[in-house]
């Protein structure tokens, strides 16, 4: 689970700048969680989060700390 701001709907997670399957938004909180449950089971500190939107816009980068 990543939380955020604004994330529109078909939003997608890349770490390390590579391109997340099995993400969704939020049913609950979809403009600032986004799910990712593979990724969940292999993400490790130090890698570095990007959310796009379905506009190209991309969030600032965040390394994950654990």
């Amino acid at each position: 689970m990543v939380t955020g701001e604004r994330f529109e709907d078909g939003a997608e997670l890349f770490v390390n700048g590579e391109q997340q399957r099995k993400v969704s938004n939020d049913s609950q909180t979809p403009a600032s969680v986004i799910v990712a449950k593979k990724s969940g089971k292999i993400i490790k500190p130090g890698d570095v989060l990007q959310i796009k939107n379905p506009d190209g816009l991309l969030s600032n980068q965040f390394t994950y700390t654990g």
